[in-house]
């Protein structure tokens, strides 16, 4: 079973909140909460988001 970080209510707040940001650090902030809630390792989303771990 997979283990969710967010409940759907805060998936969704967290994504729309993502989506009309124009805040760059705040993009990057809110997408690492909804790649932790994909169940992503800190490996993986610092890749994804070309970051340093």
């Amino acid at each position: 079973m997979e283990r969710k970080f967010l409940s759907k209510i805060e998936r969704a707040f967290v994504e729309q909140l993502r989506a009309n940001t124009r805040n760059k650090a705040a993009y990057m902030k809110l997408s690492v909460l909804v790649l932790l809630d994909m169940n992503k390792t800190y490996e993986e989303i610092a890749e994804t988001l070309g970051l340093a771990r």
